[in-house]
């Protein structure tokens, strides 16, 4: 895919190839709770370390409660939202992978991020180019539109990244 790796993406593919490979620290490996809050407060402290505000239900974050996507960096000035550089969804059935990207399909943010999971890779490349099928017939797509999407393959415990910047 075209797009190049910003620092931000880098760290958020780092922190979950760390979860991907530890999966079975996590309290409980088989529930799709304990993996989403461990993404979650993973991502959630590289937004805190850069001085965004983290928006992000039963994680660490969780003061600030959900904004609108599982996971939202807002960029504040007091009460003043001045930019939103990250949104995060992260969706473990293969059958609500679709409708929680089109959550980040509409979102003005400088970075769109999909958690999801397929039994293979094989599945997990024809989700993902079917996802992208949904970014280049989006009206409002524009370019420099980024979107970094994670996959976590079932059959072989790693996650499968692939990142797309709209031209």
């Amino acid at each position: 895919m075209n797009g190049v790796l910003d620092r931000i993406e880098s760290g958020i593919e780092k922190v979950l190839t760390r979860i991907g490979d530890r999966w079975e620290d996590l309290p409980d490996p088989d529930s799709d709770a304990e993996w989403t809050k461990a993404i979650k407060n993973a991502i959630g402290q590289i937004g805190k370390d850069q001085g965004y505000e983290i928006y992000a239900a039963e994680s660490n974050f969780s003061d600030n409660g959900e904004w609108l996507y599982d996971m939202t960096w807002l960029k504040m000035s007091g009460a003043r939202v001045l930019g939103v550089p990250l949104v995060l969804e992260c969706e473990w059935t293969p059958s609500g992978t679709l409708e929680d990207f089109q959550k980040l399909l509409v979102a003005r943010a400088e970075r769109r991020v999909m958690v999801h999971w397929a039994p293979d890779e094989q599945a997990a490349r024809r989700t993902i180019r079917d996802l992208l099928a949904q970014v280049e017939e989006f009206e409002l797509s524009q370019p420099g539109d980024r979107y970094l999407f994670a996959c976590y393959l079932g059959d072989s415990d790693r996650f499968l990244f692939e990142r797309h910047t709209v031209r």
